[in-house]
């Protein structure tokens, strides 16, 4: 059988990696880990060039508010030796309050649509937010957080040993038994 735009893309998805959560994003309210599109582009780029295949943005829709930018993309797949090709779009957004947002969407819709169309795997389901893990690490983050805090505190003589003593217990406490909204008190309690 000859290859065409399908048995190249086949080949491809059976060629791929799971690939690696390699970068951490978090801001004041959520941390989690998530594929870069380096990652993404690294581990799918060489293939695509193997098989012959050009990918590239045919159509940009950006709608903007309040900084939050979303991008429509829709891209040509292209099997040089068959001239056979497909056309897949994606939806991106990208946070930003200067004259990024266009760009992360972009680089959103691109990742995704790439590891979506080749089923990579990432260890993850992206729809299941509240994972036991994601949980267990975002709590083990907001703990040390509220210690540290607490911490600095105590060296800047705004509390004193009793009181520093109570509330590490307390977080201590709140952490072992995962009580998510004692947790939250405490953050801010703290200003964090």
């Amino acid at each position: 059988m000859e290859e065409n735009i399908y048995t190249a893309l086949l080949k491809i998805q059976n060629e791929v990696r799971p690939i690696l959560k390699d970068i951490s994003i978090g801001g004041a309210t959520a941390k989690y880990k998530a594929v870069s599109a380096l990652a993404v582009l690294e581990e799918t780029r060489k293939r695509f060039i193997e098989h012959e295949i050009l990918y590239y943005p045919i159509a940009h829709e950006f709608t903007s508010d309040k900084g939050l930018t979303t991008a429509l993309v829709t891209y040509k797949f292209f099997h040089v030796p068959s001239a056979t090709s497909i056309e897949t779009s994606s939806i991106g957004q990208g946070q930003d309050k200067y004259d990024k947002g266009a760009g992360k969407a972009s680089t959103y819709a691109d990742k995704y649509m790439i590891m979506r169309l080749l089923h990579m795997v990432t260890g993850e389901d992206p729809d299941y937010v509240g994972t036991d893990d994601h949980d267990k690490e975002s709590l083990k983050d907001d703990y040390y957080a509220c210690k540290q805090k607490l911490e600095d505190q105590k060296l800047d003589h705004q509390i004193d040993d009793e009181y520093f003593k109570k509330a590490t217990d307390r977080l201590t406490t709140y952490w072992e038994s995962q009580n998510f909204q004692g947790m939250a008190a405490a953050k801010q309690k703290l200003g964090l």
